[in-house]
């Protein structure tokens, strides 16, 4: 069968569907492709080059298009964004889950704004900054980003990064627990430390810091019932 008969066979199954696109290597027409789909669980956009051009870039914009508005769960690796089509347009589609393989370096101060539940960013810039990080926080504290429920964000380091610096202003508590029993035994390998913050709504949440295998530094936010 064609693609086309193989996505309409599926479609009377209640099935998670998770579409994978790859920048540079799309041979079919996007409209007509989404056209076929059913409802979807996650598409992930991966771009292979280093050096994308402008039609992979038009194709990125053109993917998310036709997608974002159908979808909940979305990854984004590598891809090539423009100020007409940005991370943060994306991020604004009440999405559930995204993730994002990100090259540049992160605007954490835009994050109060995104409409994300849980997001997972991976950024290989050398530039993070943790007092931005620090901002972020105490504007979630003060009641902004009320969607968010779990954050990550990794980025490469070999230098230990002061935790002071983020944690300056939360009035944060350190504590031991988690809620995530089968991740102690592997963070106090790794030197994990947890602190609970509270915000204006009255919600608290974990605040996760480790520095991981010597060489990537870690923060992870989850909020708590």
């Amino acid at each position: 069968m064609r693609l086309g008969e193989w996505i309409r066979h599926f479609k009377p199954f209640s099935i998670y569907i998770h579409v994978v696109f790859f920048i540079g290597d799309i041979k079919f027409d996007i409209p007509s492709l989404r056209n076929l789909f059913p409802k979807l669980h996650r598409i992930d956009i991966n771009c292979l080059k280093n050096e994308p051009n402008e039609r992979d870039i038009l194709n990125a914009q053109n993917l998310l298009r036709a997608f974002l508005s159908n979808v909940q769960n979305v990854g984004l690796f590598r891809v090539p964004l423009r100020e007409n089509f940005s991370l943060q347009h994306i991020a604004m589609a009440n999405l559930k889950h995204l993730e994002v393989d990100y090259r540049s370096k992160m605007d954490f101060v835009d994050i109060c704004s995104w409409n994300v539940e849980s997001c997972m960013i991976s950024t290989f810039s050398d530039q993070m900054s943790i007092r931005d990080l620090n901002r972020f926080f105490k504007l979630w504290i003060k009641g902004l980003n009320p969607m968010l429920k779990e954050l990550s964000i990794y980025w490469p380091t070999e230098i230990i990064p002061d935790w002071n610096v983020l944690l300056k202003g939360l009035n944060s508590i350190e504590t031991e627990a988690d809620g995530e029993e089968e991740d102690d035994e592997d963070d106090e390998e790794r030197g994990a430390k947890k602190y609970i913050i509270k915000n204006v709504r009255g919600s608290n949440a974990i605040i996760k810091v480790m520095h991981a295998d010597g060489d990537c530094g870690v923060v992870k936010f989850v909020l708590k019932n």
